[in-house]
């Protein structure tokens, strides 16, 4: 049982890798359109989140319970400091 959770783990952080070849760079937090909503979805999807270590930022953030603006929101927290990150 330990070895398919290391290995449940091992595949999430190699999708997370993959996808981040195919995400787009954002270095401005992203407006409210669907365009702008996609273009974040799949970025936070191919970022690892600072504190879970096995989980993209997509994972943690997402809710079906929340609204879109909310959603958006948390990641223009994770943009803004990961664009403060690359200045540093």
């Amino acid at each position: 049982m330990k070895l398919f959770k290391k290995l449940k783990n091992l595949f999430k952080l190699l999708l997370i890798k993959i996808r981040k070849l195919n995400s787009p760079i954002l270095t401005n937090p992203v407006g409210w359109s669907v365009q702008d909503f996609n273009n974040a979805k799949r970025w936070a999807q191919s970022r690892p989140h600072p504190n879970y270590e096995y989980k993209s930022i997509w994972e943690v953030v997402y809710s079906p319970r929340y609204d879109t603006t909310e959603v958006l929101h948390e990641i223009n927290k994770f943009i803004i400091i990961e664009n403060k990150n690359k200045i540093n």
